[in-house]
């Protein structure tokens, strides 16, 4: 009988082992995913902002600017 228990330990553990080792690799790669899609998300937005943020300020700067080329 007590042969029976450690051997159902033993082939318990060993699934137990495989199944947290796939689990790890699975949410690692997950993980890292998720960072390569955050990472593509932030700068996408960074452009955006950039982008807002000279048609906001145009007039501040490109009508001087205009103003003073026509000039020449």
């Amino acid at each position: 009988m007590e042969h029976a228990k450690t051997f159902i330990l033993r082939v318990m553990k060993f699934y137990f082992d495989i199944a947290e080792t796939i689990l790890i690799d699975v949410v690692g790669s997950f993980t890292e995913g998720i960072m390569y899609c955050v990472k593509f998300l932030l700068r996408g937005m960074a452009v955006v902002i950039i982008c807002l943020l000279m048609a906001v300020t145009m007039p501040v700067w490109y009508l001087p600017y205009k103003y003073f080329i026509k000039g020449k």
